[in-house]
């Protein structure tokens, strides 16, 4: 249907300006794809179709020659029937309609190959009720509303995302509660302030005489400034309290905060993990593209996809499939061996190709190998000299990078004849053009005989939010990579709650304790031991520098690698904790994907210390 839609939608660009070549391109490279996807599921009328429309336009781009009002009238025509039989309509009016068709094509052609048509110049605008008086009209698009993608979710996810959700409003009740203290505490120590103001103002306008006079016992200072003294000491001590209940509340709001954060990220991960589809869900459309290219070119192969089970955002699926489906069929058609061919080789009968995907940050990466015969470079440049694309002395001065870009050059093709599945040259530049539109990139490599492999880069939508979300996965999928068992040491209980969550969400064992002390007497009574350790640096009892310290003084658990987060800001306390034994320093409220990271990097490495 969007096929179809972008055929009917540029031959309105060539109702009025016949000169558009990109119009005439981008209708020869939708019926390209729509004809091979049409073979591929067995509906040879329309694949046949499309294959003549692809036919007559490969002509007009051979002879240089625009469009007209009989151009224009066949492409309607022609794209008429496609609609028809697409619908399902396979009645005997569209059959003769078809038939008619193919007398059109061939009248159009001769008429174009004998000048005929050049009293119709392709510059001269087409009159406007040209096409109304035409046989057939120009097609309309269907009037239908718009629709979106739509994407199946499982109940699993649904209910994870509203256990976060209902996390969040909890957070949010407590976060609340966490306001009307700090208003409470600030209005106290607005009055404590007023309190300050009254007794300096006693002290400076106090009464002079009880200043001047000696005190009815003999000594000691005035009443005045008894009451004054008094007054002074007890909003002093008052501040003091109200500084340790602002500093308490602070501590509160950056717990809270950080609670917020990770819940609304993990929202942010799992929503857009909804987008996504195991890429491994479109193998059975690929099989058969492989099966039926293999049955029209007398060939055997067998593909297979390597990591299907990783997930990827459905519109990366999407904009992959027209470039994958062409690299299929260019595998078959100019890379895998005859089996005769192959016997001789060496190679077993039937060939092999790999679509391997997976990703690599905030990109989605795809590969399509064979081991067939690879693409003979000599054959492509011989082309390029036979239909005038370069001379004989530019391809005798050619350096092999210009050399690897023929393989993307429009109309060029390697293929020995012309059927349904080569021989026009545009596949690769499709292929080329659909990557780039996804901000992409795509790259080969090939060895004679070996086979070639074509690499597509894709950034991700969404980078940031998914990379967290896919890593468990990726990590999951990779046995080299170890599994971390971590200790949280931190006195408030929302932050080793959510640094727990964070970590188990990566796939990782999380064990918690909430000061020095007691990740101490944890230690001493785990087997294995974890293979690192999380802590806060301000705690009761013992801080997290004094926990450092007793580490590095146990032989059993000083070489357990330890990493600091601290509220505390500054160069100065990230050196300090650096200097004190821990291998990093992260500030509250931490990036979880920072953390992660770390972690990350931290379990492929070297350095991990095995839980024992």
């Amino acid at each position: 249907e969007a096929l179809l839609d972008t055929i009917q939608t540029n031959l309105k660009l060539l109702a009025n300006e016949r000169g558009d070549r990109e119009a005439l391109w981008n209708i020869q490279k939708a019926a390209h794809t729509f004809k091979g996807a049409a073979g591929v599921v067995g509906l040879h009328k329309l694949s046949g179709i499309a294959h003549r429309i692809e036919d007559f336009l490969d002509y007009l781009s051979s002879q240089e020659k625009g469009s007209n009002v009989q151009v224009v009238d066949v492409l309607v025509n022609a794209t008429e029937c496609l609609q028809s039989l697409s619908n399902g309509d396979d009645s005997q009016r569209v059959g003769t309609r078809i038939e008619k068709l193919e007398g059109e094509f061939a009248d159009t052609l001769r008429a174009i190959s004998t000048n005929a048509l050049s009293n119709i110049s392709h510059d001269t605008p087409l009159p406007p009720d040209a096409i109304a008086k035409s046989d057939v009209p120009l097609p309309q698009a269907p009037a239908r509303p718009a629709r979106s993608p739509v994407v199946r979710i499982s109940m699993e996810r649904l209910d994870g995302l509203v256990h976060i959700i209902r996390d969040l409003v909890s957070s949010r009740t407590i976060f609340e509660a966490r306001i009307d203290e700090l208003a409470a505490q600030i209005q106290e120590s607005c009055n404590n302030t007023l309190r300050l103001q009254a007794a300096t103002r006693k002290i400076k306008k106090g009464d002079s005489s009880s200043y001047r006079s000696e005190p009815a016992n003999g000594g000691g200072p005035p009443a005045v400034l008894d009451q004054t003294t008094y007054e002074l000491t007890e909003t002093a001590r008052d501040a003091s309290l109200i500084n340790s209940s602002l500093k308490n509340i602070k501590t509160g709001f950056e717990d809270v905060f950080v609670q917020q954060r990770a819940l609304i990220e993990r929202i942010q991960g799992r929503l857009i993990r909804l987008r996504n589809v195991e890429f491994g869900t479109i193998f059975t459309r690929l099989q058969r593209a492989v099966r039926m290219t293999c049955e029209e070119e007398g060939k055997n192969a067998e593909i297979e996809i390597e990591n299907g089970a990783l997930e990827v955002d459905t519109q990366i699926v999407d904009q992959l499939i027209e470039p994958l489906m062409h690299l299929l069929k260019n595998a078959v058609v100019h890379g895998i061996e005859p089996p005769e061919i192959r016997r001789m080789l060496g190679k077993p009968e039937v060939g092999r190709i790999v679509v391997r995907v997976g990703t690599d940050g905030p990109n989605i990466l795809l590969s399509v190998a064979d081991d067939g015969s690879g693409i003979a470079y000599q054959t492509l440049v011989e082309k390029a000299v036979v239909s005038g694309r370069i001379s004989r002395e530019e391809a005798e001065r050619m350096p092999q990078s210009q050399i690897r870009e023929l393989v993307f050059l429009p109309g060029l093709t390697t293929a020995e004849k012309l059927n349904l599945n080569a021989g026009r040259g545009v596949g690769m530049s499709i292929v080329r053009e659909s990557v780039a539109a996804a901000q992409g990139t795509v790259t080969f490599e090939t060895l004679p005989q070996k086979g070639t492999t074509f690499k597509i880069r894709i950034p991700l939508p969404f980078a940031d939010f998914c990379f967290s979300e896919s890593t468990k996965d990726q990590r999951m999928d990779n046995p080299a990579v170890h599994e971390l068992t971590v200790l949280v040491v931190d006195d408030s209980p929302s932050v080793r709650l959510m640094t727990s969550r964070v970590l188990q969400d990566a796939g990782w064992h999380v064990l918690t304790a909430g000061n020095g002390i007691d990740a101490l007497e944890k230690l001493a009574e785990m087997d294995p031991l974890p293979n690192i350790i999380l802590s806060d640096i301000e705690m009761p009892q013992m801080g997290g520098y004094e926990f450092l310290a007793a580490l590095s003084e146990d032989p059993a658990l000083k070489t357990i690698p330890v990493i600091v987060i601290s509220s505390r800001v500054g160069s100065e306390n990230r050196d300090q904790a650096l200097a004190a034994g821990a291998i990093e320093y992260f500030t509250k409220p931490y990036n979880e994907r920072d953390v992660i990271e770390f972690l990350d990097r931290f379990a492929r490495s070297e350095s991990l210390v095995p839980a024992s």
